[in-house]
């Protein structure tokens, strides 16, 4: 009888049995693994080993342990940090009452995008609405409006378009600026600012697309972090133009994103370096609000009139002394909280001094009478808004971890599943494109079809891949 045949017949005796491992029976079934050559397939392993952890009750971890001697650990998973209280209730006592907030909640308050989303959208608005034409001066550097941001959460639930179409229509209704393509590569990028000037809003409703990995490798991403920093000048090479010059940039980024497209589709080189700072990353994971049909609200005609009057407005502003002094102690402080942060958590908000004198600056622009000075209360605002942002980021940045560490082979049958189970050798590649290169998508096909997982077949019409069903494993 051939050693494949005994094993076949060893796995059927020990079929539906209960045994104990101090029997003879569990001795042998020691012995056989112990003796079973390379030549055997991991299918036909791993149902042995099936077999017999059923059958005498044990752990595939302890199994090798009795057989090996060896010690399988399971990788601890990182711990998902605690939910934080959904409602709006927070948020609203941060804002200040009256003008452009109360009048941003009453248009926007019948969708179902969380306030959070709405509020950091308006003031991507406004800094878009001042371009490069308002400063604040802060030491050797200025620092100009533009406030990018981006909105994450799980698909379908917080309706992060939604918020998103609402401020790109304001942009638009009130000629805000031009508008970018919502995807470009490097050429085209550098071209469409020398055409139509540096200050533009670039519109990323599916943010992962903006910066996928094929255009990280033609450079688009270290272009436009450095654009993102609006130098007076900015040159750069295209192919068919040569040498273009930009001037007077002002990039405002709005974009939506789940954790899982970001990890897909965005180089892991990316994620790992300080992109996630450059940008403000409001994480939201339900919302309290249901509306079978979203409604305009009012003061749709006060948000516009305030948009057209920060259009006129141009020069440097300035903290008071006494907002100086606010910001000081609060730098002073987060500094020290800072160093006992999660390393991935203190890259990802390592510019928050930043963007809290931003924020400061825009909801200043809207709520002051004297807009060249920044008043305490702005000030106490805009830290208390990327508190809100940051406390959230430990969430983002579990969600990340626990996506990325997703292995190739499970991203390779995931998209399998999407496909109903079965797909053609050039539908699946292109699926598995933004993750996989050709010969590594290769690698993981053969892993899986030598794990029994998968099963090749095809004729003329070339290969297809099959899921195996639960009944066939």
């Amino acid at each position: 009888m051939r050693l494949e045949e005994q094993i076949e017949l060893i796995i059927s005796k020990l079929q539906g049995r209960s045994l104990s491992r101090e029997s003879k029976e569990f001795e042998t079934s020691v012995k056989w693994i112990r003796a079973l050559p390379p030549s055997i397939t991991p299918p036909l392993r791993g149902r042995l080993l099936d077999s017999i952890c059923r059958a005498f009750s044990i752990s595939v971890p302890d199994l090798y342990l009795v057989v090996d001697g060896v010690s399988l650990a399971t990788p601890e998973k990182p711990a998902k940090p605690p939910p934080l209280k959904v409602g709006e209730a927070q948020l609203l006592s941060i804002l200040p009452k009256g003008g452009w907030f109360d009048w941003y909640y009453e248009y926007t308050r019948q969708t179902e995008s969380p306030l959070s989303y709405h509020v950091f959208s308006s003031l991507s608005v406004i800094g878009a609405a001042l371009g490069r034409r308002v400063w604040l001066q802060w030491g050797f550097f200025k620092h100009w409006p533009n406030f990018c941001v981006v909105m994450a959460g799980p698909t379908g639930i917080v309706k992060k378009t939604s918020a998103f179409n609402i401020a790109e229509e304001l942009i638009t209704s009130c000629a805000v600026c031009p508008i970018l393509p919502e995807q470009f590569n490097a050429q085209v990028l550098i071209h469409e600012l020398a055409k139509l000037g540096g200050h533009q809003f670039v519109p990323a409703p599916e943010f992962s697309n903006l910066f996928d990995r094929q255009r990280f490798n033609e450079g688009l991403v270290t272009k436009f972090i450095r654009l993102l920093d609006c130098p007076a000048i900015y040159e750069g090479e295209t192919f068919t133009r040569g040498r273009e010059v930009v001037t007077d940039v002002a990039l405002t980024v709005l974009g939506a994103t789940t954790a899982e497209q970001l990890i897909e589709a965005v180089p892991r080189q990316v994620i790992s370096s300080g992109f996630l700072n450059r940008f403000i990353w409001i994480w939201e994971e339900d919302t309290e609000r249901c509306f079978s049909k979203p409604a305009i609200g009012n003061f749709g005609g006060n948000i516009r009139a305030t948009i057209k009057r920060l259009k006129k407005w141009e020069g440097q502003v300035n903290l008071s002394p006494e907002a100086e002094a606010l910001y000081d102690t609060w730098y002073r402080e987060r500094k020290v909280k800072m160093r006992k942060l999660d390393p991935m958590v203190s890259k990802a908000v390592q510019r928050g001094d930043v963007h809290a004198l931003k924020a400061a600056l825009l909801v200043n622009s809207v709520q002051e009478d004297n807009i060249r000075v920044i008043t305490p209360a702005s000030i106490v605002v805009g830290i208390a808004l990327i508190e809100y942002a940051e406390a959230r980021m430990p969430l983002l940045v579990h969600e990340l971890m626990q996506t990325s560490n997703t292995s190739d082979s499970e991203f390779v049958l995931k998209a399998l599943r999407r496909m109903g189970g079965a797909a053609t050798h050039s539908t699946l590649l292109r699926a598995c494109s933004k993750r996989l290169n050709k010969n590594a998508f290769i690698l993981q096909i053969r892993t899986l079809e030598e794990a029994g997982l998968l099963v090749m077949g095809g004729s003329g019409l070339g290969s297809v891949y099959r899921l195996k069903g639960e009944q066939e494993l």
